[in-house]
């Protein structure tokens, strides 16, 4: 600008004229307009800081909620997958269909995951239709046909389910007591009613240190059989 005291030219945002030292109002006015342009600044900074800080800390707490909330969900799906696993198997169960839940435990590898009654009801049943299968095959109607080696082992097989001698899952539980009766009523009558057994056999078929002696169980056998021809020839 042009100085009106000395005509010298200068910068208009000098507060004097550098020549005559005449005071420039142009530039004093600009220099107040800069410095309130700069307090407005700092003051709007100030108020975006006191802003700003609780939105961080609300933003925080909301992401470590939602974070939160995510894990329960996963949690709880994955809980309740397996609850569902748990549910299906004791339907299975309380609806006596043994076979099934053998089946289904076995596909998915659960027999220590769930309770050992349910385990051992599962196990017992497949034990108990092995049985059957195999007094069907081994067991002929005509007694002269009867192996006393295949015998024996449908005998131990009876023992087995008779004696509750299914591994881990020994010994008897409350919940299969019903199982337990029916299944021994059953065996006692293939013992006596088929293989005509009398008191003494079935003192040795029902005490659990005899389920190894396969020999003496064998030789039973054979003198089983020998009463069952001889009864069934009178």
């Amino acid at each position: 600008m042009e100085c009106k005291n000395c005509g010298a030219s200068y910068k208009l945002t000098k507060l004097r004229c550098p020549y005559c030292e005449s005071e420039n109002f142009i530039g004093k006015m600009l220099l107040l307009k800069r410095t309130d342009t700069i307090r407005q600044y700092e003051r709007e900074q100030k108020e975006a800081k006191v802003r700003y800080i609780p939105y961080v800390a609300s933003k925080l707490v909301n992401t470590m909620l939602l974070f939160s909330l995510l894990m329960i969900v996963i949690l709880g799906v994955l809980f309740t997958g397996f609850n569902g696993e748990n549910s299906y198997a004791s339907k299975l169960y309380r609806e006596g269909r043994y076979m099934e839940l053998h089946d289904y435990m076995s596909s998915f590898d659960m027999f220590q995951d769930l309770p050992k009654y349910m385990s051992q009801a599962a196990l017992l049943t497949y034990d108990y239709n092995e049985f059957l299968s195999h007094r069907m095959a081994y067991v002929d109607d005509d007694p002269n046909e009867w192996d006393p080696t295949y015998i024996s082992l449908a005998m131990r097989e009876a023992m087995d389910i008779y004696i509750l001698e299914v591994g881990v899952y020994s010994g008897e539980f409350r919940q299969n007591e019903e199982m337990y009766k029916e299944y021994r009523e059953r065996i006692m009558a293939f013992w006596r009613g088929t293989m005509l057994c009398d008191d003494e056999d079935i003192a040795f078929l029902t005490e659990p240190e005899n389920f190894w002696h396969q020999t003496y169980i064998t030789e039973m056998a054979e003198k089983l059989k020998e009463r069952r021809i001889e009864k069934d020839g009178k």
